[in-house]
């Protein structure tokens, strides 16, 4: 679900952590708030190695709630030798957090010891999930597990053996009861986790591992299925689509099926996340801090949709779902124990000795999760179906150019479709998927990367004479500026999806996350864009410096230069009125009428427009007024039934735009 909340503004010349998505959006109720733990403390010197912590329910914080957040924060010791630290928050297995720390305390020069003129900063940031659609997780009281792999030993990135810097984690459960007389929104009726007893994460390094769980009791009378598959690649395939290949295929090239009793059901591409450490984990476009690449800090889950199997899992039989690599490089790593004792103190340094923590050094790994998403028919105990189609290849089709330079292109073109017999007649889910991956795969090192994943599917439910669909769009882009018209190293990724209803339009929803650097500087833009068909829009942009750690003294000060809010969303407004006027003027009403509804969108769109502070609550009212005349004109026989409510829906999108614009002063 998109969110539109603005968090708070950072100030120009700032060193903080932060990026420019927005936070998640929360209902007017008084909320009620469960700790779940308070500065837990990670340090590189032991291994980190993962903290249990319990959850229990409060009687004062009793379902159904209208919204569940989880709220993260984090800050670091300047001197900790921290860099792109995998962050990972379960509940009973489920995962509930997965991201990445941000650099190390100075963002820059030889850390820890730096020992210079700059002033070292204090990382804090704040992260927060909308947890709602798993409410049925915190009805009971569960066990977790808290990890912050903070594995800081290797080559230069020391943490001195007599300092036990590190890293904090708080975190907590907000819940917000649902309003008098509102529904208590849809969620699901179970969540399961792949690996129940996890505190990593699965980790694999060659195509014949997998995450796999066999589930002896799944609910009879499921409906709807969903898998929530987290995937991080680490060591060498934290570069898997940046380094240089010799063999056909390469590094470029990665992906993870999903299977169900061993049947191809979803595929799920590899994104190529950029961490914070090396100058922007970038690799030369040095997305880093302030501002981290998109995504770093909170992972985005990717979703397979399993709905069609939801008969064939609701027999009373054991099941088992997985997720293998494909194209992985068979590179095992080496679990490493870390810091129990120091054998040399050379430089203040410390020699890892076996101790309580361990590191996976060398090899090239990913790290996977998957949380299972249940939803039951309610109207029946037992529901029952099949799979009719599955067209879908346990490997895709890959064609690689080996000449110079070398290109690889993994396609996937397939349907799969299957119902379910409930309570409300037999619902029919069928996938039409096609999937992309276009990489240059490098076999010079200095190769400018340019990888783009387009993932398409139409998603069709028919119940009946009921037909709804809704089509989904979704691409990775990371593209050197020599690849781009606009000359912009870009990161990120864009979502746009469009919904239908026997045959009518529906809802749509577009969202932009990209990440620009200016090759050969130490600028940098990140711009996070929503909006949706009801009127709703966000848009903020955030400008820095990113300045290399290692740049030469006296070295600058990686700083937020600009910051820009709501500018898309304005122009949005612009045209929003622009077309209600035109619209106004061609709905055959005389002068009188037109010119009266005309002045009255004309003084909304001035009293938005004032510079003396925040006028947005007298535009609405304003606004409120304009519907209210139209539909008298309507009793009145001066519009049509039709006519009026292109108008009024027109006004109140206009409306909802005002309400999720930035906050002005007063």
């Amino acid at each position: 679900m998109p969110q539109w909340t603005y968090g708070n503004r950072p100030e120009v010349g700032s060193r903080q952590p932060v990026t420019a998505e927005p936070t998640v959006d929360r209902p007017g109720t008084a909320p009620c708030t469960v700790q779940l733990f308070t500065d837990r403390k990670f340090v590189p010197r032991d291994g980190a190695p993962p903290q249990d912590y319990s959850y229990s329910p409060s009687a004062k914080c009793a379902g159904p709630w209208s919204k569940v957040v989880l709220e993260s924060d984090f800050r670091a010791d300047p001197d900790a030798a921290l860099y792109d630290k995998t962050a990972q928050l379960f509940l009973g297995g489920v995962t509930l957090y997965y991201g990445t720390t941000a650099g190390p305390g100075n963002y820059q020069e030889d850390y820890p010891t730096y020992t210079g003129p700059n002033p070292k900063v204090i990382p804090q940031w704040h992260e927060e999930n909308d947890l709602t659609e798993y409410s049925a997780l915190f009805a009971k009281p569960q066990d977790g597990k808290v990890h912050l792999d903070n594995d800081a030993w290797q080559g230069s990135y020391f943490t001195p053996a007599t300092v036990d810097h590190g890293v904090y984690w708080t975190a907590k459960l907000v819940f917000y009861p649902v309003a008098s007389g509102n529904p208590a929104p849809a969620v699901a009726d179970e969540v399961r986790s792949l690996d129940p007893n996890t505190d990593e994460g699965k980790v694999v390094w060659n195509d014949s591992q997998a995450l796999t769980y066999t589930f002896n009791d799944l609910p009879r009378n499921l409906e709807r299925v969903y898998l929530d598959v987290q995937r991080e690649g680490q060591r060498g395939d934290e570069f898997y689509n940046t380094s240089t290949n010799s063999a056909a295929g390469g590094r470029g090239v990665r992906e993870f099926e999903v299977k169900v009793d061993g049947q191809p059901a979803g595929v799920v591409p590899a994104y190529p996340y950029k961490y914070t450490y090396s100058n922007g984990g970038g690799y030369r476009n040095r997305n880093w801090a302030p501002v981290p690449a998109v995504s770093a800090f909170n992972f985005v889950s990717y979703r397979v949709d399993l709905s069609p199997f939801a008969g064939v899992l609701s027999d009373g039989q054991p099941h088992t779902v997985s997720i293998n690599g494909y194209n992985l490089p068979d590179a095992a790593p080496t679990r490493t124990p870390v810091f129990g004792s120091c054998s040399t103190t050379a430089a203040g340094l410390c020699t890892p000795q076996p101790g309580p923590g361990y590191v996976l050094t060398g090899g090239s790994f990913w790290y996977l999760m998957g949380n299972l998403v249940l939803y039951r028919d309610h109207g029946a105990t037992t529901t029952s179906g099949e799979v009719t189609v599955n067209t879908l290849s346990a490997v895709p089709t890959l064609e690689v150019n080996t000449a110079t330079p070398r290109r690889a292109v993994v396609t996937h073109d397939h349907v799969i479709s299957g119902y379910v017999n409930t309570s409300h007649g037999k619902v029919v889910t069928t996938l039409d998927q096609k999937i992309k991956l276009d990489t240059n795969i490098t076999n010079a090192a200095n190769t400018p990367v340019n990888q783009l994943t387009e993932y398409v599917v139409k998603t069709t439910v028919s119940n009946g004479a009921d037909t709804s669909s809704t089509t989904v769009n979704l691409n990775y882009l990371d593209q050197n500026g020599v690849n781009r018209a606009d000359g912009l190293n870009t990161f990120g990724w864009t979502y746009a999806a469009q919904a239908q209803r026997n045959g009518v339009a529906g809802n749509w929803v577009e969202i932009s996350d990209l990440y620009t650097t200016v090759p050969g500087s130490d600028l940098a833009q990140q711009r996070y864009v929503a909006s949706d068909a009801s009127g709703k829009c966000y848009d903020r942009t955030l400008e820095a410096d990113v300045s290399s750690r290692t740049t030469p003294p006296p070295a600058k000060q990686a700083s937020i230069t600009k910051v820009s809010d709501g500018v898309a969303c304005e122009a949005l407004l612009l045209d929003e009125f622009a077309n209600l006027v035109e619209d106004v003027k061609s709905s055959g009403l005389n002068h009188g009428n037109t010119n009266a509804l005309t002045v009255k969108l004309d003084q909304a769109l001035k009293l938005l427009q004032s510079t003396k502070g925040d006028k947005s609550g007298a535009a609405v009212a304003v606004l409120t007024g304009f519907m209210t005349q139209v539909r008298g004109l309507e009793q009145a026989g001066k519009l049509t039934a039709d006519q009026a409510g292109r108008l009024v829906d027109a006004a109140y999108r206009i409306i909802t735009t005002v309400n999720t614009l930035p906050p002005r002063a007063s």
